[in-house]
């Protein structure tokens, strides 16, 4: 085992052990624990990254949202419950701050019957300057659905594989962005 590898081994070995490492970052801290990290910045805001779950989740929150990716991840509490997902949506990043709720998934039905199914959401909704969007190339859609909704401007992006394949599945983000009063 080479130097390199050692001193990371045993720098991390240190961390668990001791349990907590405090660094020092300028005007700022940054402070590591067994259930994760966290960053003080130069005005005193807190930056908690929690690495430590039993899920492969790991998140990012402060005092103004969460930022969450893992195998599978909580819908925010912030999330339209009128836009549809697919029924086997498998949650892969959630982000929930004051101006911006948005959510990533991936689902093993058929490309185009997601796509479809954001479209016909879009038209039968009264929102104002809806936009349908298409870039697809051979073998491959992308397209991007988009409204302004009473409560802030909808994006939604379809990407994947139209060629059926074992490995093919679809990734859908959908942001919302908020209307926030100042």
């Amino acid at each position: 085992m080479n130097i390199g590898k050692r001193s990371i081994l045993f720098g991390m070995l240190l961390i668990f052990l001791t349990g907590c490492i405090n660094i020092p970052l300028g005007d700022g801290e940054l402070k590591v624990t067994r259930d994760g990290l966290t960053v003080t910045d130069e005005e005193g805001e807190e930056y908690n990254v929690d690495i430590g779950n039993d899920e492969g989740q790991f998140s990012i929150s402060s005092d103004e949202g969460e930022i969450s990716l893992g195998a599978s991840v909580d819908i925010p509490a912030d999330f339209p419950s009128d836009i549809p997902l697919a029924d086997d949506a498998v949650v892969v990043s959630a982000v929930d701050m004051e101006e911006l709720v948005a959510v990533t998934y991936g689902s093993e039905i058929d490309i185009n019957t997601i796509d479809a199914m954001y479209k016909n959401y879009i038209e039968s909704s009264a929102f104002e300057n809806p936009y349908y969007e298409n870039k697809s190339t051979d073998g491959y859609l992308l397209t991007n659905h988009g409204a302004e909704r009473p409560d802030g401007t909808l994006i939604i992006g379809v990407q994947g594989n139209t060629e059926t394949t074992e490995d093919s599945s679809a990734l859908v983000i959908i942001q919302l962005h908020k209307h926030v009063e100042e």
